[in-house]
């Protein structure tokens, strides 16, 4: 019985399914370039620039600095601890 209603309700799940794997790729994705040390680093480097350049105060050079190296510290540790397990 489970595979006569799992073909005749498709019409009506399959777009909640579809739905599904289009939210659950983007978040995919977006975490990936959220947690990318790589993608940190250019920020950070372009933070630097933007300091230098005088775009902005050392106060606010600090915060973001101090923002973006939390960040990155706490993805380096989350990678060693997968490697180590």
């Amino acid at each position: 019985m489970g595979l006569i209603s799992t073909i005749l309700l498709f019409p009506i799940t399959a777009p909640g399914y579809g739905l599904a794997f289009v939210i659950n790729s983007i978040v995919n994705h977006v975490d990936k370039e959220f947690n990318n040390p790589d993608k940190i680093r250019q920020e950070l480097m372009e933070l630097q620039l933007r300091y230098d350049m005088g775009e902005m105060d050392e106060q606010e050079f600090n915060a973001a600095e101090t923002l973006l190296l939390e960040r990155l510290n706490a993805i380096l540790e989350a990678q060693q601890e997968s490697i180590g397990r």
